[in-house]
C-alpha cells in the first residue's frame, strides 16, 4: 500500500516550530534503535526514524509504558500518524547532511496519539540499530 500522499511533506518538517506540543508527523519507519537506558541518564529510551521517502525525524519515547506499548508495534516501512508530538529543536551539530535528518525530534507524550497504517511499498533502505540493554 502507498500512502506517500498522506506524509508529511518535506517543505512541513523544514518548518516544524520548537516546542510546540501540537506536532503532526506522517511517514513510514526507515529506523529502529531498541529500547536502552540513555547515555548519562537511569532513563529508558526508544528510539525510532520517521521519512517521508526524503527527510526524516527521530522520534523519541521516554515513559516505560509507552514504550511497552509502542515496541510492540513499531517496525520498519510500517507507515505511522504522531499527532501531538512535542517537538524539540535539535543542535545543528547532530544534523548530518547525508542522513537527510532535519534539525528537530518528536517526543512522543501520554496524550500524544499514534496510529499505525500500512506496510509501505516503498524501497527503502532499512537502518536497524540493535543496542544490547545496558
Amino acid at each position: 500500500m502507498n500512502c506517500s500522499s498522506s506524509y508529511t511533506t518535506d517543505e512541513e518538517m523544514e518548518y516544524l516550530e520548537d516546542r510546540d506540543v501540537t506536532t503532526i508527523i506522517v511517514g513510514y519507519v526507515d529506523a529502529i534503535t531498541a529500547p536502552a537506558k540513555a547515555p548519562g541518564k537511569n532513563d529508558l529510551l526508544f528510539k525510532f526514524v520517521v521519512s517521508n521517502g526524503n527527510r526524516r525525524i527521530p522520534i523519541l519515547v521516554w515513559d516505560v509504558d509507552l514504550i511497552n506499548k509502542l515496541s510492540k508495534e513499531i517496525c520498519s516501512s510500517r507507515v505511522v500518524s504522531i499527532n501531538g508530538g512535542h517537538c524539540r529543536a535539535v543542535a545543528p551539530s547532530k544534523i548530518k547532511d547525508e542522513s537527510n535528518l532535519v534539525p528537530f525530534e518528536v517526543i512522543i507524550k501520554e496524550n500524544t496519539e499514534v496510529s499505525f497504517w500500512a506496510i509501505t511499498t516503498y524501497k527503502i533502505k532499512r537502518r536497524i540499530n540493535f543496542k544490547r540493554p545496558l
